[in-house]
């Protein structure tokens, strides 16, 4: 990415990385994730370069005002943005996960970016309807205009009746500061079979026990994403100006030190 990579956290080896080094979207990697309609969201998603392009050592995901016919939607859409994704490509199972983001203006409202993951049977068979146990979702890092602040959290529904389990037993979201615009912030979470321990800038703010849950015992992929309206993203800013960016460095999994096979 823009900045020369870090050493790796004392007791950590990186073991896979994208830097965003180069001038388009590694599909080895990542493919761009159209087909979704969900959450009464505003934009259509698109695999155009006005709305997710790798350049200048980084990844930016973009919404721009603009009226299209959406075929997710099967609809007119007043937005178009990024959303691409890991699944097939890059998945992995415990470890340190980091990334490195920033926006160029402050938020504002009506925005939704995330960086996230979710457990591989929610696409690969055997098929698993989300949030069972094999299609749980780890959030490491969201915002919305609802909250004054970002969070990570964790959704598994255990009862199987939808009534979700978030970690630990009933716990809600962990809160971390907002991003400051044009400052690039890190954010990542320290991973295995007993916790998740999330952090900001190199601090830890949560430690959450996994270790009775059924859920985050498998190999998760990655899913980048700027959203806006809809039910989380709310009411849009009318004075907002577009395109309005997410701007990723890279995303890093690191490996115990004592156990680099993981």
């Amino acid at each position: 990415g823009e900045a020369p990579p870090p050493a790796a956290p004392a007791g950590w080896t990186l073991a896979w990385s994208d830097e965003f080094n180069g001038d388009a979207l590694d599909l080895s990697v990542w493919s761009y994730d159209t087909n979704v309609a969900v959450n009464g969201e505003e934009q259509c998603y698109t695999n155009s370069t006005a709305n997710t392009a790798v350049g200048g050592g980084s990844l930016k995901l973009s919404v721009l005002k603009e009226n299209v016919y959406c075929p997710a939607w099967h609809a007119e859409k007043p937005y178009t943005s990024g959303r691409i994704m890991s699944a097939g490509r890059v998945q992995l199972q415990y470890g340190r996960v980091e990334t490195r983001i920033r926006m160029a203006t402050d938020f504002k409202d009506g925005l939704w970016p995330a960086f996230w993951m979710l457990e591989e049977h929610v696409v690969a068979p055997p098929r698993v309807n989300w949030p069972l146990p094999g299609a749980a979702e780890m959030d490491i890092w969201e915002w919305t205009s609802h909250w004054d602040y970002a969070q990570a959290n964790q959704i598994c529904d255990t009862k199987h009746d939808g009534g979700g389990y978030y970690a630990p037993y009933g716990g809600g979201p962990r809160h971390m500061r907002p991003l400051t615009a044009g400052v690039w912030q890190t954010v990542g979470v320290e991973w295995d079979a007993s916790s998740l321990t999330y952090y900001q800038d190199g601090e830890a703010f949560a430690t959450v026990d996994i270790s009775r849950c059924p859920c985050f015992k498998m190999p998760m992929f990655f899913i980048l994403n700027m959203a806006i309206g809809g039910m989380l993203g709310g009411k849009i800013d009318p004075a907002m100006q577009y395109p309005q960016t997410l701007e990723f460095d890279y995303i890093r999994h690191y490996v115990s030190s004592n156990n680099t096979s993981a």
